[in-house]
């Protein structure tokens, strides 16, 4: 199983990346760290890096699938997932790499 499913390749372009990481749960303070991270994640230039596989890292009795309906009536499972976004910052000394998510278990 390969936990860190990411491109390696667009990290060579980032200009010297702090590392962001944000995580619902008990300690996002009623979501403002998510909601931070994800207003600077609309408002620069982000890409999306990948992902971590959330069979490894989350208890499932804790952090639910959610079952939706699309457009046409067909279901569809989503897993809960943790993003790794590089965020680059036009004018800054330095560049984000950010991890959001859940919590992991």
């Amino acid at each position: 199983v390969n936990e860190l499913i990411w491109d390696y390749d667009s990290l060579d372009s980032l200009n010297k990346p702090v590392l962001v990481v944000a995580f619902k749960g008990l300690f996002d303070a009623s979501g403002s760290a998510t909601s931070a991270l994800e207003w600077l994640m609309e408002k620069s230039e982000s890409e999306n890096l990948g992902e971590i596989d959330s069979e490894t890292f989350f208890d499932f009795t804790q952090e639910r699938p959610l079952i939706s309906f699309d457009k046409n009536g067909e279901r569809a499972l989503t897993w809960p997932k943790n993003k790794i976004v590089a965020i680059r910052t036009s004018g800054n000394e330095r560049d984000l790499l950010a991890i959001s998510g859940i919590e992991p278990h």
